[in-house]
């Protein structure tokens, strides 16, 4: 026990870190997406200026998304808080809901989203959280590394054990290295 100790308090203390390091960073980033787009309300004839307006919009959207996610392997690694905030679900709502957060990224990479046909009555207990951003890193990934007038198309299939939610696209593929 005492060997494991220090690292236990290192690994404890670099979680502690890295949540708070994400909740910090969320107000400055907000702040700054407002201003932005404020901004890119108030210059609507200077097509050089929106365009630089709108990349700095894209950057701090990564960032963004970046400290979610460090925000969601802290939050993962307290398991049992995840598993306790787990409920009944409707695997069709869990997945329109994620694709209709997304359609505006979609249209701005000229990308289609495809929602084969749900089956409406399929439930499953999950923590919607934690789905809805894995969802949606997934789904993000395909419309960005999609070719222009591709489609993404997300399914799904259930058995008694289990739901496999398949997202597949028209886009470049990841090397099999990265796989």
């Amino acid at each position: 026990g005492l060997t494991l100790e220090p690292i236990q308090e290192a690994y404890e203390r670099q979680r502690r870190f890295l949540s708070d390091a994400s909740h910090e960073l969320r107000t400055p980033l907000a702040i700054l997406q407002t201003d932005l787009e404020n901004e890119l309300i108030a210059t609507p004839a200077k097509p050089a200026a929106r365009h630089q307006i709108e990349s700095h919009l894209e950057e701090v959207g990564r960032m963004s998304q970046l400290v979610g996610n460090l925000l969601l392997l802290s939050r993962l690694d307290e398991r049992t808080e995840a598993r306790h905030q787990t409920t009944r679900l409707h695997v069709g709502d869990v997945i329109e809901e994620s694709a209709d957060r997304l359609q505006s990224i979609a249209q701005r990479y000229d990308v289609t989203m495809r929602i084969e046909p749900l089956d409406k009555d399929a439930q499953f207990i999950t923590n919607k959280e934690l789905l809805m951003q894995a969802l949606s890193n997934v789904i993000k990934n395909a419309i960005a590394y999609n070719n222009p007038g591709g489609t993404v198309t997300i399914s799904f299939e259930t058995s008694s054990k289990q739901v496999v939610i398949r997202i597949t696209d028209t886009g470049i593929g990841i090397a099999k290295e990265d796989l």
